[in-house]
């Protein structure tokens, strides 16, 4: 999976929203915080808006904040909104047809699709077991393998791990 300035930076776009906890941040604000254009981080913010993960107020004291709180925020929903990443084998095989109108390898046991169907899990599994208020508290659950994929509202799989404290 490769993680595009879109994704990174639309992620840091997020924690800077949720950091301001219940005072709405200017377009302005946000693009000084992380060194990027204006127009930028209003192309970024639209795109979350249009997902349902921020909202924006108008007037003086205007600005974006968190749709829900961030604890119900994953970065699997983030991501989503943000890229155009295949999730699973089968949107592997959609997006890198060839100069064919399908993939060639769609086969009931076709031994690449499983490959790539494997990384993709995994992935998607470790990017919705991440939640914001997970990176803002610097607590990223060290995920065991084959843990299952949670929903929200669920407890979180694996050991809690606190990278903030030496």
């Amino acid at each position: 999976m490769k993680i595009t300035s879109t994704e990174e930076y639309g992620l840091r776009c997020m924690l800077q929203v949720a950091m301001s906890k219940d005072h709405p941040l200017e377009i302005r604000t946000i693009a000084e915080a992380e060194g990027l254009s204006t127009a930028y981080v209003g192309k970024l913010l639209h795109i979350l808006k249009k997902a349902g993960l921020v909202k924006s107020l108008r007037g003086p004291r205007g600005g974006y904040l968190l749709a829900q709180s961030p604890d119900q925020i994953t970065m699997s929903r983030v991501t989503e909104a943000l890229s155009r990443n295949p999730k699973d084998e089968e949107e592997v095989c959609r997006k890198f047809p060839g100069e064919l109108s399908r993939c060639a390898h769609i086969k009931e046991n076709c031994s690449l699709r499983s490959v790539w169907g494997n990384i993709y899990r995994e992935i998607w599994r470790v990017l919705n077991n991440v939640t914001l208020e997970q990176i803002l508290n610097h607590r990223i659950p060290a995920l065991e393998p084959g843990t299952t994929l949670h929903v929200l509202n669920q407890p979180i799989a694996g050991k809690e791990t606190d990278y903030g404290s030496a």
